[in-house]
């Protein structure tokens, strides 16, 4: 973690909720108690080494003492793969298979349209057999949403 991203009140409330004291946490760190104070008070900022210390003593995450709008993500490269399996196999077929049923809607509501004006020379024009059954996202996706309950 970065010195800069560090928020002094943050760690005063894990402190507070976990009922650590800065003599405690001093000890856990291996730092003096008037530094630990200097820090809760804001007039310091802690080293990456001691933040990375307090993290590690306190069982926190980053975001635990990190200021507002500052994301952090330690990813695997076993949840980034397990991410890219996601998309590729779930997200990206399911956004192929909205786009096309779109584009059969579209179609649908083009030869209505077409139709309601007259046809070509006073005849209806049929893109789709009359008995064809739109595809259900329920249906065709069953088995990926199941999948993905998991």
């Amino acid at each position: 973690m970065e010195s800069k991203n560090f928020d002094y009140q943050k760690l005063k409330a894990v402190l507070d909720e976990q009922g650590v004291t800065i003599e405690q946490l001093a000890k856990m760190i291996k730092k003096e108690k008037r530094t630990v104070a200097s820090w809760l008070k804001g007039t310091n900022t802690p080293h990456k080494s001691s933040l990375d210390r307090i993290l590690k003593s306190l069982h926190i995450s980053e975001r635990r003492i990190s200021k507002d709008g500052v994301v952090f993500f330690d990813i695997t490269e076993e949840n980034q793969q397990r991410a890219e399996e996601l998309l590729y196999n779930v997200l990206l077929p399911f956004f192929a298979y909205y786009e096309a049923n779109q584009l059969g809607h579209e179609v649908i509501k083009e030869q209505k349209a077409f139709n309601n004006s007259g046809g070509y020379d006073g005849k209806s024009v049929q893109f789709m057999k009359p008995d064809f059954i739109k595809p259900s996202l329920i249906n065709e996706m069953t088995n990926i949403i199941e999948s993905m309950e998991r």
